[in-house]
């Protein structure tokens, strides 16, 4: 018996992790074009917080506040506040929020949006494409690898893919990506793991 596809509205909140370069921001784009979602990301929030604030874009500074953030507003207030700042809340499903480097921060996410479902998505992506990434944007591979030293990256390294719904090879190319989440959703596939 195959599972059925639908495109009805899906009553979930997808969250997106993985390493630096991984393409988060891009799947997430991508799946709120093709499903017409709104979305977000933690690192948005960080960096209108660091405006704010008058600190600096530097990438070590934003992992600092992103990480005193957390502990600050506790967890849940961090996810608030980072839907908050999209004009979102945990009601407003669905919705798409990418950036997720905390299992505290996860665990949060599926407590705001509860009673509906989140499903976390982890991109793998190997050293040498991320190493790739890294060089078109002008960044050492060495400052990408010191980037992964901060606290904030300990859980993507370790943690969250063991946690996610489903973890997919970023390596591949980024509309090859998108298309195998959309299939994954519409198919109802998730719905086993929630």
């Amino acid at each position: 018996m195959g599972t059925e596809r639908t495109d009805a509205p899906l009553a979930i909140a997808i969250a997106i992790a993985g390493r630096t370069r991984a393409g988060k921001t891009t799947l997430a784009g991508a799946l709120a074009g093709e499903l017409g979602w709104p979305q977000t990301s933690f690192s948005s929030f960080v960096r209108a917080v660091a405006a704010e604030r008058g600190l600096p874009e530097e990438r070590r500074a934003l992992q600092d506040l992103g990480a005193g953030l957390i502990e600050e507003l506790g967890p849940r207030g961090f996810v608030e506040g980072a839907l908050d700042y999209a004009g979102l809340s945990g009601e407003d499903i669905p919705f798409l929020i990418e950036g997720v480097r905390h299992v505290v921060t996860w665990d949060a996410l599926r407590e705001v949006v509860a009673p509906a479902s989140a499903l976390l998505i982890y991109l793998t992506v190997s050293d040498r494409e991320r190493d790739r990434r890294l060089a078109a944007e002008g960044i050492s591979a060495a400052e990408g690898r010191e980037w992964e030293r901060h606290s904030t990256e300990h859980d993507v390294l370790h943690l969250l893919e063991a946690k996610a719904d489903f973890v997919l090879d970023a390596d591949q190319p980024a509309d090859y990506v998108a298309n195998t989440v959309v299939e994954w959703l519409r198919e109802g596939r998730w719905a086993k793991t929630v």
